[in-house]
């Protein structure tokens, strides 16, 4: 049973494939074929293009091996090249986005796995609490500090040295200066 709508699904891996280029690409270029199948029993596969053609838009400094094997890592491949072990995938869980096509010859819309993982994008890595409280502070002041430290001095350090840890973050928040008046605010 195919996917019946565009979104991104929580999926597992059921099937490991190597085929044929999908797009054609003549060999010695190949696919990795990952088929999916999602908590309702929708399924398709993904193809993953193994070649020495470069990406298009934001994968253009990229080969396609090059982008198929950063994918591969993303979703937990840990053999490289060596795509005899692509069965080490079966059973792994992801996430596989969807999206909808016209098909030219029949007008139908088919909905196919375009990206599994990120989708290509880099994972999300949060602020440390004390860089947040730094920047904060730095854009907005400090309340609890009016004089104007983020930072204490490292273990050692004077407070005139210019390298102490309060010396940065106090450089930091002098990086940003106070915003200049709005131009475009309506006049009193």
């Amino acid at each position: 049973m195919r996917f019946p709508d565009e979104g991104t699904y929580e999926v597992e891996i059921i099937e490991a494939a190597i085929t044929d280029c999908k797009f054609k690409t003549p060999p010695p270029a190949f696919d990795v074929a990952l088929k999916v199948r999602d908590e309702a029993g929708h399924e398709d596969w993904w193809h993953g293009e193994v070649s020495r053609t470069y990406g298009k838009g934001n994968f253009a400094d990229r080969t396609q091996a090059q982008i198929t094997l950063d994918v591969l890592r993303e979703i937990g491949y840990q053999h490289g090249q060596d795509f005899s072990k692509l069965d080490t995938l079966v059973g792994m869980k992801t996430l596989a986005t969807v999206e909808g096509s016209v098909s030219k010859s029949d007008g139908k819309t088919y909905y196919n796995v375009r990206y599994i993982g990120n989708g290509g994008s880099k994972s999300v890595v949060p602020l440390a609490p004390e860089e947040l409280k730094a920047r904060v502070a730095a854009l907005f002041g400090d309340a609890t500090n009016p004089a104007g430290q983020t930072g204490t001095p490292a273990t050692g350090a004077s407070p005139a040295n210019p390298f102490g840890a309060g010396a940065v973050a106090t450089a930091a928040a002098s990086a940003c200066p106070a915003p200049a008046a709005n131009p475009f605010a309506p006049k009193k």
